[in-house]
Formats: structure tokens, sequence, C-alpha cells
């Protein structure tokens, strides 16, 4: 027969497990509820508005982010997916009445992130520098600089910075400055090519731009003519840097030097 003492025994782990679980179900509802309080939805739409530039608008499209405002680009999946975690990032929330916004940089906000239907209005850095205020429907919260840093990197952050998805095994450089033209072999290296930023591009011919720019202009091809079919990439060379356009109304930056490396095949 069982003992009383096993007996006991087994009733006091028995009552140990059930209050573990208990434990757990509380901090699960506490941690758990707070999150998806902010945000209840999992994030398929972002807004990004800042004073004095175009909005931003990211979409998730087949499990992937993409940008389809300013610019329609395939977006950096790390970033955008670390912008998601905003409404998880927010810290001890106080009612409007509890702050005076002018003094928080909330009356005026500099920035907001639109996740979904909720707007996060930004404010100024508490007195740490460390942590920005944030204005959440009637609730005023703080977030992490980083929020705001990220924010302010603008397209370039948010974009996939690869100039070229795909490229044909072969191709060519014509010069039209010099009227030269010559094959490219290097074609791994221009596939490879990142840009250092992405830059606003309002001509819509390559005229224009020469006038305007006064800029060195080579253009990435099947062949000599400009056929819209066989235009790989228009180049600029302009003063500070050099702007590659695959697509209309942006352009790719990168230096001087980096595109020589390419050029030259250094």
């Amino acid at each position: 027969m069982t003992s009383h003492s096993a007996k006991r025994t087994r009733a006091t782990i028995g009552l140990a497990l059930v209050l573990c679980l208990l434990l757990a179900g509380i901090a699960w509802m506490e941690l758990g509820g707070r999150s998806s309080g902010n945000n209840n939805d999992a994030a398929n739409n972002i807004i990004i508005s800042r004073a004095g530039h175009p909005d931003i608008q990211l979409a998730l499209e087949n499990d992937q982010w993409h940008m389809i405002a300013p610019y329609s680009l395939t977006s950096n999946e790390q970033r955008v997916t670390a912008l998601t975690q905003l409404p998880n990032s927010l810290g001890q929330e106080y009612s409007l009445d509890e702050v005076t916004l002018s003094d928080v940089g909330l009356d005026t906000p500099k920035a907001s992130v639109q996740i979904n239907d909720t707007i996060y209005q930004l404010g100024n850095t508490d007195i740490s520098g460390d942590r920005r205020y944030v204005r959440v429907n009637d609730k005023v919260s703080l977030v992490p600089e980083w929020v705001w840093s990220l924010v302010h990197g603008g397209v370039t952050a948010f974009a996939d910075l690869n100039v070229f998805d795909e490229l044909p095994d072969s191709f060519i450089i014509f010069d039209s400055t010099s009227d030269t033209t010559r094959p490219v072999t290097n074609q791994a290296q221009w596939l490879s090519l990142t840009a250092d930023k992405i830059v606003p591009w309002k001509y819509d011919s390559v005229a224009d731009a020469m006038q305007t720019e006064s800029a060195q202009h080579l253009r990435l091809g099947l062949a000599e003519d400009d056929s819209a079919s066989s235009v790989l990439a228009d180049i600029f060379r302009l003063e500070d840097y050099s702007v590659i356009q695959t697509k209309a109304g942006f352009g790719y930056a990168v230096s001087h030097a980096r595109l020589d490396a390419l050029i030259y095949e250094k």
C-alpha cells in the first residue's frame, strides 16, 4: 500500500506544478497582453512621415517587404523588421493630462511612424538622451533612440541597396562623352554592386541631365543604340559622386572610386 508520506509528496508536487502553470499563465498575459495591446495585428503596412521629406510607404507582399513610395524598391528586410518592433519597445505610459506636450516636442511632432492603423508620433529625447518621447493615441511613452535614427535614415535606410537584380552574360559600356564602346568582362562585380545611398533623379532624359549637371554620361547596354530594350542603366558622373539609374525617379549613388574600379576592372 502507498504510504501517507508518499501521497503527501505526490500532492505537494501536483500543487507545485499547478502553481507554476498559473504563474506562467499570468506572466504570459502580462507580457503578451501588453505587447499585443499595442499592435494586435501583424504589421503589413508602414508609413514614415518626416517634415520636408516625401512619405515612405512600406508594404508586406508575399512575406517580403517592399517600398512602394516614394519609389518602387525592394526593402531592407532586417531594418523594416526592426521597425515593426516599435510597438513592443514602448516604456511606461502616461496620460495626456500628465504631460506638457510642448515640453516633450509632441505639440509639433518631428516625425511619425504609422504601423497598420496605429500612429506613433515622435518628439524630443528625454534628459538621458537615450530615449525619445512618443505619442500613441491619448498616451505618451518613451522609445529607444534607435527608432529615431532608423526613421531618419530615410529611403536609404529602408531600401535594398543592391543596384542590379540580374544582368545578362554579355553587355557593353558606351561612353557618350568620348563616343567609345567596349565590352564588359567583369559581370560578377557589377552584379554584386551596392549603392552608398538612394538619391532623387528628376531628369526625364539623358540630354536634360547632361545639360543641367554638366555630367559625364556612360551607358550599360546590350548594344550601342539607346532603345529601351537594350539599355541596362544610365550612369552619370557628377561632381561629388556618380549616379546609376535603372528606374525612373531615383538613382543609386556610388563613389567615383568604386565606379572607376568597375569600369577599368581594377
